[in-house]
C-alpha cells in the first residue's frame, strides 16, 4: 500500500470476516478446550503468531525479573496482540534452581489471559501458547499496527464489518496452494486447517461457510469415489488429546 502511494487512511481498519459464519467454537468440543492453541476459534480472518501456523493464538512469553521481589516480564507474539488481550499475572519470579510452572489460561468470552505459576531467576524464558477471542478483530489490529509502521497514518480504529460492493482492490495475497498446505497440516495434526478448510469447502456453495455445510460436501464426495465416510478422531501431535481433525 506505501508503494502505492498511500499515506493516510481517513477511517478505520474494518476485519472483514463474513466468509465463515460466526459459530468460531465448535459445538462438539468439550468448553475444557477453549484455552488451548489446538482448539482455537475458527475465523475466515486469522492470524498465526508462528510458523506452525496455530492460527487464533498467542504466544505468552514469561522472563524471569531480576529479583525473587520482581514478577517476570510478560510480552505477547504478535506484538500487535498487546492491544487485543489483557494479561492477568500476580506470582513473582521464584529462587534460582526451582521449577518453572508456567500455565496461561483465557477467561471463556473474553481476551483476559491468566499467567499463573513461576519462572525461576537466571531461567531461560517461558513460552506459553493460548487462544484468543475473535481472531478477526486481532488480525485487523495486526494490519493496522503494520500500516502504522510502514508510515501509513491510520485515522481510525479497529472494527469488524462487512467490505462494502464496488470496492477497489489495493492488494492481494495468494496463500501456498492446497497441496503445499496439507504438509504441515498433516505433520503437526494441525486442527485449525482441518476446521478452516471444511468451511472454506462449504463457503464455495456461496454462504457464509459452515462446519454442517463442510462436512456434508466431505461427506459426499466421499461417497462418490467409493469411499463411505466414517466417523473417526485423532489426538495433536504436539500436547494432549485435542479435538478431532
Amino acid at each position: 500500500m506505501r508503494a502505492k502511494g498511500i499515506t493516510r487512511v481517513t477511517g478505520d481498519v474494518v476485519g472483514d470476516a463474513s466468509a465463515f459464519d460466526e459459530v468460531r467454537y465448535n459445538p462438539y468440543w468439550p468448553t475444557s478446550y477453549a484455552s488451548s492453541y489446538y482448539a482455537a476459534q475458527v475465523s475466515a480472518l486469522t492470524l498465526a503468531p508462528d510458523t506452525d501456523y496455530d492460527a487464533g493464538a498467542v504466544i505468552v512469553t514469561a522472563t524471569p525479573g531480576t529479583s525473587t521481589a520482581s514478577a517476570p516480564r510478560l510480552t505477547v507474539t504478535p506484538a500487535s496482540a498487546a492491544s487485543h488481550v489483557r494479561l492477568v499475572y500476580r506470582s513473582p519470579t521464584s529462587a534460582t534452581g526451582s521449577a518453572t510452572t508456567i500455565s496461561v489460561a483465557r477467561t471463556v468470552g473474553t481476551n483476559t489471559l491468566t499467567v499463573s505459576g513461576q519462572v525461576p531467576l537466571e531461567h531461560s524464558a517461558a513460552k506459553k501458547w493460548v487462544t484468543v477471542d475473535d481472531p478477526a478483530l486481532m488480525t485487523a489490529r495486526a494490519l493496522r499496527a503494520r500500516l502504522v509502521a510502514a508510515g501509513i497514518q491510520v485515522d481510525g480504529t479497529v472494527v469488524r464489518g462487512r467490505t462494502p460492493a464496488g470496492q477497489a482492490l489495493l492488494a492481494r495475497h495468494t496463500s501456498m496452494t492446497l497441496g503445499q498446505l496439507l504438509v504441515p497440516f498433516l505433520k503437526l495434526s494441525n486442527n485449525g486447517h482441518a476446521e478452516a478448510i471444511t468451511k472454506t469447502l462449504a463457503a464455495r456453495s456461496g454462504r457464509p461457510g459452515s462446519w454442517a455445510d463442510g462436512t456434508k460436501v466431505l461427506r459426499d464426495y466421499a461417497s462418490r469415489i467409493g469411499s463411505p465416510p466414517r466417523d473417526c478422531g485423532s489426538s495433536t501431535a504436539r500436547d494432549s488429546p485435542g479435538p478431532t481433525a
